[in-house]
């Protein structure tokens, strides 16, 4: 019998797709972001910002039980054969012979070994089935309830209001928001009320992580902040740059700054951000966007206009009548320890341990 032969072009393919980049999606939990940022600049991974364009799931740090749901469904959607590295995190009971790692353990070789192994892939965490049941429901079985109402083909009907802003009749939607998104800080999940891309209201559901020590506010952790805001701002440049810089800091490293205020300002990103976003009294003095920005990089020169809030700012008052981009920006122009105490849970069954990671409070009982 002839052997069959495997065409050129497919071997040379195979060879090349081999050779790039392993596309890593990470889920972020407790005391871990550091090291995955770390990660993110060994020039053989790349963090991407969908599990469906991952070749592997990240898990890194504990997890909470409340946030295990919304981990399976990203388990779920990275692609076939998915594959997953547990660092520094317990696996779920349903995976057969897990990858685990200690999370002060170098993860690079084994996100690079699970790429090239040919296990056999992970099953799906949750069944198939549509989150809202709406088959055979309303007058045309199709989940509705007449004209307005109902979960129509399985997701949940939007209901027109007047736009605060301009009067425009638009569909609103709530949808909830986190924990496991690129840019975005980890642990916090957020309700929030869509019209077109305007929030027009915002609920803290859970609560964000605090700094993995002190209070966040060391060189390092200001590099490290000002990174996540350039990465939104897409100088991803500028931001490997930082995150390299915070990463030789952690090493104690000599590290010479002075260069990079002026690189960040010729970017031309204080011109992109507007003059009075995101104001408020900080610590007392009076902040936005862009002087957060300038403090984590070492300049203090701008004041911001505009800031006249005397209290302590809640994050989700903040955010209310801006535009999605508007609000990441916002999000991410306060350091975690900051977050921490602007964003407590709105929602009284979050509290008493619903930021407590698996396996510190066994005995306790989590609802999703």
């Amino acid at each position: 019998m002839a052997r069959r032969r495997v065409p050129v072009a497919i071997g040379w393919l195979d060879r090349l797709a081999a050779g790039a980049p392993v596309a890593v999606f990470a889920a972020v939990g407790r005391d871990a972001i550091e090291r995955v940022e770390d990660l993110s600049l060994d020039s053989r991974i790349v963090w991407v910002a969908s599990p469906r364009h991952a070749d592997v799931l990240l898990v890194a740090g504990k997890v909470r039980t409340k946030d295990d749901q919304a981990l399976r469904a990203v388990h779920d959607q990275i692609p076939a054969a998915r594959k997953t590295l547990w660092w520094g995190s317990e696996p779920f009971e349903e995976l057969v012979e897990p990858t685990v790692l200690p999370l002060a353990d170098d993860a690079s070789p084994h996100v690079l070994k699970l790429r090239a192994s040919r296990a056999k892939n992970e099953p799906d965490l949750l069944p198939d089935k549509p989150p809202n049941p709406w088959q055979g429901v309303g007058p045309n079985g199709q989940g509705g309830k007449g004209m307005m109402g109902g979960v129509p083909y399985g997701r949940p009907m939007a209901m027109t209001d007047a736009d605060g802003r301009d009067g425009l009749q638009l569909d609103q939607t709530t949808v909830q928001i986190g924990p496991y998104l690129q840019t975005w800080p980890c642990g916090l999940v957020l309700e929030v009320v869509l019209q077109g891309d305007v929030l027009q209201r915002a609920r803290v559901v859970r609560a964000p992580f605090g700094p993995t020590k002190g209070t966040g506010e060391d060189v390092s952790s200001r590099l490290r902040s000002a990174a996540r805001l350039l990465v939104l701002l897409q100088l991803d440049g500028l931001a490997e740059r930082c995150r390299r810089a915070a990463a030789a800091h952690d090493r104690e490293e000599a590290v010479d700054l002075a260069a990079l205020p002026g690189a960040v300002h010729r970017s031309g990103v204080f011109a992109a951000v507007p003059v009075g976003l995101g104001a408020c009294r900080l610590e007392g003095a009076e902040t936005d966007v862009r002087s957060r920005l300038r403090a984590w990089l070492g300049d203090d020169a701008e004041q911001p206009k505009g800031a006249t809030t005397a209290r302590k700012p809640k994050l989700a008052g903040l955010l209310t009548g801006l535009e999605w981009n508007e609000a990441m920006l916002v999000i991410n122009s306060f350091t975690p320890y900051q977050l921490r105490g602007m964003a407590p849970s709105e929602k009284a069954t979050d509290e008493g341990g619903g930021d407590e990671p698996n396996g510190e409070h066994a005995a306790m009982e989590h609802a999703h």
